[in-house]
């Protein structure tokens, strides 16, 4: 019940924080802008309470199938989110931009079986909770990552005063910075699946699906960051590459439900799942 009522007020208050966050940029308000960030804040506070909540039901983390998947992936990307708003002045209206897409994946995450399973003997590992953890580090870095290429883009295109953004070269330092993150974090995501993997297969790689598109989203950052060091490529062509490198981290992330039964070790929705179209 706690889980449940926490969630839903999150949800509400996210909904009138975008709502805030909107009406600050149309009138240039930086006090719309602290009540929406107020609010982002208190909404957090909230699904934290859902997340613990199950997390005592069930025993273990948010790590067991998509509702769940969904229940963390929106909570990291809102905690980056505030985080960098408090770091990084000039990003101080990236609610704008997090809040719909915390809310975009809760609305995913409720299209899936929510019962509490407890974890297998083979999931009640540290290292299967570190894999998570650093995915969800990297997912969120690489999501900041891709708004702020998004952001160059408008602005280069289409100068957007309101939303009192720095210069371009302010700009593509923090998009480096962020990709360099998400790029490390990943790295250890690799590795730590790669070592849980022998422990309990015996083998460090399999070319599960989830892994091999995990591993091609981790050369495109790569190629990333060599472009950008050996070559000096532009903020423009950078953020292409930025963009085009996330839409493999939306999909190893998210669309690994929809693979066919037994295709991926990681769909822990099989035999559960319940989706509703």
């Amino acid at each position: 019940m706690v889980e449940t009522w926490a969630l839903s007020i999150a949800v509400i208050i996210y909904v009138l924080a975008f709502c805030f966050y909107i009406a600050a940029v149309v009138w240039s308000s930086d006090k719309l802008n602290s009540v929406a960030l107020i609010l982002s804040a208190a909404a957090f506070i909230s699904q934290t309470v859902s997340i613990i909540a199950r997390w005592i039901s069930t025993g273990h983390p948010p790590v067991f199938g998509s509702f769940e998947n969904a229940l963390a992936g929106s909570w990291f990307v809102i905690l980056f989110g505030l985080v960098i708003s408090k770091k990084t002045p000039w990003l101080k209206i990236i609610g704008l931009f997090t809040t719909p897409m915390a809310l975009a994946i809760i609305a995913f995450g409720v299209g899936f079986d929510s019962t509490r399973f407890p974890l297998t003997i083979s999931e009640q590992s540290l290292w299967v909770d570190l894999h998570a953890t650093f995915a969800w580090f990297s997912y969120s870095s690489y999501t900041l990552a891709f708004i702020i290429a998004v952001l160059i883009l408008v602005n280069a295109r289409e100068h957007l005063p309101f939303l009192n953004l720095p210069s371009l070269g302010v700009m593509d330092d923090w998009l480096m910075k962020y990709v360099i993150f998400g790029f490390v974090t990943q790295t250890f995501t690799l590795a730590s699946g790669a070592y849980y993997e022998f422990i309990v297969f015996g083998t460090w790689w399999r070319w599960d699906p989830i892994e091999s598109m995990t591993l091609a989203s981790w050369f495109l950052y790569a190629l990333f960051i060599h472009l950008k060091k050996s070559f000096a490529w532009d903020s423009r062509r950078l953020s292409w590459l930025a963009i085009i490198s996330m839409i493999t981290v939306i999909a190893a992330y998210w669309l690994m439900a929809y693979f066919p039964p037994g295709s991926t070790f990681h769909v822990f929705d099989i035999g559960t799942r319940v989706h509703i179209n």
